[in-house]
């Protein structure tokens, strides 16, 4: 997402470090009308949206990322995103990402992160309570808001600045050494 953003915010003469502080966990709507009202029309979005799919449907994911969510049962993990459908999904198949059944987008809440509407409707949709969830997040906006909601988090990427209140939680680099194993109806996740 960074070098869309970047790629974006060269197009339009904007200081790149003033967007990156911006764009992490919102919707496209809301990066945008934060970086100025003037970017804040349609026109905007969709400019941003047609380069986020040109971009994202080429991305390679974290390493590990396949191979561990192909582990998973796809009607028991959730993509929970501040992205619209239309840019997630090609990302997905893109990186070869295994799509779950419940994918949650901007256009599914009122409020996307950092507010806990999306992962409580994901945990809802998934019919788990969120204290038996566990989120992989990598932007503070998903932390709050997975926190928010009552779940667990692991902090996926070492090159994120954390808020000081979340350096503590459990923290990896990628999926790499991640193992799952079933225990009944339980999920082993080990680290």
């Amino acid at each position: 997402m960074e070098e869309l953003w970047r790629e974006w915010a060269e197009k339009h003469h904007l200081d790149i470090n003033y967007v990156h502080s911006i764009i992490h966990g919102r919707t496209i709507e809301e990066a945008l009308s934060k970086i100025s009202p003037h970017f804040s029309n349609e026109k905007c979005v969709e400019e941003v949206k047609s380069l986020a799919i040109e971009k994202l449907s080429k991305m390679a994911p974290v390493s590990g990322a396949v191979s561990f969510l192909s582990s998973l049962p796809h009607d028991l993990f959730a993509v929970v995103t501040s992205g619209a459908k239309k840019v997630a999904l090609p990302s997905m198949y893109g990186a070869g990402i295994p799509v779950p059944e419940c994918i949650i987008t901007a256009e599914d809440v009122q409020k996307s992160k950092p507010s806990p509407e999306p992962y409580l409707l994901a945990a809802e949709r998934l019919n788990k309570h969120p204290g038996d969830c566990v989120v992989f997040e990598d932007a503070d906006a998903g932390i709050t808001s997975a926190l928010a909601a009552g779940m667990r988090v692991v902090v996926v990427g070492s090159s994120l600045d954390l808020k000081y209140e979340y350096q503590k939680l459990l923290r990896v680099d990628n999926f790499n050494n991640i193992k799952v194993s079933f225990d009944g109806d339980k999920i082993i996740i080990s680290l």
